[in-house]
């Protein structure tokens, strides 16, 4: 048994669904930039005023805190019983969320980014203070959704059902 194909007909064809690809790609691209703002800003408006935080036992005794007890006792229970919502002190940090994206024919980057001066410090933590994995919960919420948008596209593009 022999087949033969044209290449010339399959790059052609391969090439005109590359370019409807790309047009279902752009508003997914813009779907995913938009939701993990969204996701970003909704974990930094946590309610607790710092006050509260830092409020001696029987209060929260600084529960971000790294070690299980301080010169004030055991130190409370997270707020929220998350690490990653951020409580809003005094509006900055979560003003200061920023996306943008980009896409070409390998591969579909989303940057979200904030630059207060602290943000790293609340990402990876310091000697004083416990890790807040704001990315990582991003990232649990945000990645099925953005892998199903991203193969919506491809789907529509190349007329997989």
């Amino acid at each position: 048994m022999r087949v033969s194909t044209n290449a010339g007909q399959v790059a052609a064809k391969n090439s005109s669904r590359a370019k409807v690809f790309k047009t279902y790609l752009r508003p997914a691209v813009v779907r995913a930039q938009k939701r993990i703002q969204f996701t970003a800003v909704g974990l930094s408006q946590g309610t607790i005023p710092q006050s509260v935080l830092s409020k001696r036992p029987p209060g929260l005794n600084n529960p971000y805190g790294i070690g299980p007890v301080n010169r004030y006792g055991a130190r409370g229970p997270q707020p929220y019983g998350s690490a990653p919502v951020i409580n809003k002190q005094s509006g900055e940090f979560v003003s200061r969320w920023k996306t943008f994206g980009t896409y070409s024919a390998t591969e579909v980057v989303v940057v979200l980014q904030n630059n207060t001066p602290y943000a790293s410090a609340l990402e990876y933590g310091t000697e004083l203070m416990r890790r807040r994995d704001i990315i990582g919960q991003i990232h649990k919420i945000e990645d099925s959704r953005f892998t199903a948008d991203i193969l919506a596209a491809f789907r529509r593009a190349y007329g997989v059902p």
